[in-house]
């Protein structure tokens, strides 16, 4: 389980990170896309050890969170890749 939490809090520190280089960047730009994609894949460790974790501990509350966490950063994505260019 210590090698879980040790992935997880350092895939939460960098999607904490990303984040915030992502919002504080211009949409559209190399680095917002960069930053994003590097959020996105960081929400992917925290979901996949985020699961195992909760099942160990039967945290059902947890379990959900880390779902519904990473079905927005998905559906983010998908926004991304389906949106129309003005």
């Amino acid at each position: 389980m210590g090698i879980l939490l040790s992935i997880h809090i350092l895939a939460g520190t960098i999607a904490l990170l990303c984040a915030a280089l992502a919002i504080s960047s211009e949409k559209g730009k190399k680095f917002h896309v960069i930053s994003g994609r590097t959020y996105f894949w960081s929400m992917v460790g925290i979901f996949l050890t985020a699961i195992p974790m909760s099942i160990i501990n039967s945290n059902l509350f947890l379990f959900l969170i880390a779902i519904f966490s990473f079905y927005l950063a998905f559906a983010g994505v998908r926004f991304a890749k389906n949106r129309k260019s003005i």
